[in-house]
């Protein structure tokens, strides 16, 4: 878990040898809780760990075989029909095409190592029963061809879901369940000294932000969670985690932090922790709920960021962004353009109308032909009839086509920073990865 820049609990501990000692037993498991309890992590971190424990016996033994890793195999069940996952027989040829999980299940036992094939979603029983026979002591997965599959020792069908209320009883009983309680502030805390032991390797002028971030969350968090209405409902450890990627995308951008001046970079930084902390917590909030929000955050963040102090008593700090080359915050407004809503002859400066419609409009005009007949000539032509006319803007950027306002502009900036950094972690070295819950 050090290894991964994850904090070491005694739960996550627990839960990581309870799933090691039911996977071992079980052909399936189920790993049960709300989303951010670390059911994904446990999968991934045990994988690891169980690789590195088979390595480590392959060198004692002195046997000279490589070791095959443990492989984990993510499949979203509601996102696939039934034909993908298990196959089905073509209708003109009568030929049977594989599933996902019969193909699967065939590698595995042709693969040296583990295999966990892991169900990342709901478990309905309309995919699940299926598998009833391979999760019980027969042990052998039944196609609708006919077929027959021995399931490997070295295979386990986990099941990583927030709820089992939707699985049928036969399913469950031939599964083992690990339960991951939703335990928020544990959860916090990990996903925030995580994201610090990862962050200040590659910006060490961010030393500060664990602590300010920790404190903040303490204090911000139940205040959200009584005074805020919220558009979309969201776990702490979501919020958290969304103030935390943003700062390190904001943080690891090169274009900003080249490491020439740190005391310059250390005043930047605090300035995007602050608008990372009040975008992360309040973005999924109603708009009453962002001017609470920004009230409650302005006093406790004007003493961990001088800048902020300088945007008075009534600012709203959902209508200011960092200006790195002022070193100060800058009003939204300011990148607005005041213009009227675009259409086709502000932009091209001509009718963009499709040919039809002139046509139509034209014959309207001259009141040679009846609507009926310009109809039926546009569908022999094969073009528009008066109903499919539309207006066409060719060519335009999605902001010359739509209004900009102060809340996309912010989305935008936050956007560029998270694409921008993503685009270099594909050929960069694996700090650059940002931390998830």
């Amino acid at each position: 878990m050090r290894k991964r820049d994850m904090l070491v609990t005694e739960g996550m501990v627990a839960k990581a040898m309870q799933l090691h000692e039911t996977q071992n037993a079980r052909t399936g498991v189920m790993l049960v809780g709300a989303p951010g309890t670390g059911k994904t992590s446990c999968i991934s971190v045990l994988a690891a760990a169980t690789t590195e424990a088979q390595e480590s016996e392959r060198q004692r033994l002195s046997t000279g075989k490589g070791c095959a890793p443990t492989r984990i195999v993510r499949i979203s069940p509601k996102a696939l029909d039934l034909a993908a996952l298990f196959g089905e027989a073509n209708e003109a040829t009568n030929e049977w095409a594989d599933g996902l999980i019969g193909l699967e299940v065939r590698r595995a036992a042709q693969e040296p190592g583990r295999k966990w094939l892991v169900f990342d979603g709901p478990v309905d029983a309309s995919w699940a029963e299926n598998l009833n026979s391979a999760l019980d002591d027969n042990q052998v997965l039944c196609l609708a061809s006919g077929e027959r599959t021995k399931i490997s020792p070295a295979l386990t069908f986990m099941f990583e879901t927030d709820s089992a209320a939707s699985a049928s009883p036969a399913t469950i009983s031939r599964c083992g369940i690990v339960f991951f309680e939703n335990k928020e502030r544990r959860e916090v805390e990990a996903v925030v000294h995580s994201w610090a032991q990862h962050l200040e390797r590659k910006f060490p002028q961010a030393s500060n932000l664990r602590r300010w971030t920790l404190e903040i969350c303490r204090e911000a968090l139940p205040f959200i969670e009584k005074e805020c209405t919220e558009a979309v409902p969201s776990l702490d450890a979501t919020l958290v985690s969304t103030v935390c990627n943003l700062t390190s995308a904001c943080l690891l951008d090169e274009r900003i932090f080249s490491g020439e001046d740190e005391q310059r970079e250390a005043l930047l930084a605090a300035m995007f922790w602050t608008s990372a902390v009040v975008w992360g917590l309040g973005g999924h909030l109603a708009e009453e709920g962002r001017a609470k929000l920004s009230r409650f955050l302005l006093p406790r963040l004007r003493a961990k960021c001088a800048e902020v102090g300088e945007l008075g008593e009534n600012v709203d700090l959902f209508a200011v962004y960092v200006h790195p080359e002022s070193l100060s915050f800058a009003p939204l407004s300011s990148l607005l353009t005041p213009r009227l809503p675009p259409t086709p002859r502000s932009i091209s400066g001509k009718d963009n109308r499709s040919e039809a419609a002139r046509e139509g409009e034209e014959g309207d005009d001259a009141g040679e032909e009846t609507s009926e007949q310009r109809d039926e000539e546009a569908r022999r032509r094969g073009r528009p009839t008066r109903e499919g006319f539309k207006w066409e803007i060719c060519g335009q950027s999605l902001y010359e086509i739509f209004i900009p306002t102060e809340q996309t502009v912010a989305e935008k900036i936050f956007l560029d920073q998270l694409f921008s950094v993503r685009q270099r972690m594909q050929h960069s070295p694996p700090f650059l990865s940002l931390p998830r819950s």
